[in-house]
């Protein structure tokens, strides 16, 4: 996966601005339409970005992603992309850069905002607006230990990889739900940071 297309492709198929619709799934439409039922929810749920850092430095590209701390309330010892809830006034674009940089310590000026992807609904009731956006260079990670233990970098061609993707079913507060789940070098990335990869990956090679 070539650095230059990807982030070319990336710029040319996701949204120049913040997302109003919710996500929409086309190659598992069960689970698209466990997502949508959210819908009428949106405007009471909470708002919150999240940051797909893509590095670029390397001969090929890779994501960074994050292992939450299990002391965490929110989603303890999950995969996740930095993010949190907006603050105040905040836009998303704000949000997603700073969590990205109080989280692994990635300074704002050597982040480049490619796009935006469609909103998407959680079960913990927190509307999640993916911003997707290139590193520029090198940086040196600092990790704010009290919520993230370890950053894990993963291939984007592997993540962007249609066999790595598997639904799954789990039991939560006593129902059914589908996920979607990758596992990657016994790093397991599931809930909505798995429906956010796979998202990207329709975005990109299936809605164009």
């Amino acid at each position: 996966m070539n650095n230059i297309n990807i982030i070319n492709l990336i710029e040319q198929n996701t949204l120049a601005e913040p997302g109003q619709n919710i996500v929409d799934f086309h190659s598992w439409p069960d689970f698209g339409e466990r997502i949508q039922h959210f819908a009428c929810e949106l405007d009471r749920m909470r708002s919150a970005s999240v940051l797909i850092p893509i590095m670029t430095s390397g001969k090929e590209p890779y994501v960074l992603l994050t292992e939450r701390s299990r002391h965490m309330t929110n989603h303890p010892g999950q995969i996740s992309f930095p993010g949190g809830a907006r603050d105040g006034l905040e836009t998303i674009l704000d949000t997603a850069l700073r969590e990205a940089e109080e989280e692994i310590g990635l300074p704002r000026a050597q982040v480049r905002p490619l796009g935006y992807l469609a909103q998407y609904p959680t079960i913990t009731n927190f509307r999640v607006n993916p911003v997707v956006a290139e590193v520029i260079g090198n940086f040196e990670p600092k990790l704010q230990t009290e919520e993230v233990v370890s950053l894990i970098r993963v291939p984007l061609a592997y993540l962007m990889d249609k066999q790595n993707h598997h639904l799954k079913e789990i039991q939560f507060r006593g129902d059914t739900v589908k996920i979607i789940e990758i596992n990657y070098q016994g790093n397991r990335i599931w809930g909505a940071t798995a429906g956010i990869i796979l998202h990207l990956y329709e975005t990109l090679f299936l809605d164009n």
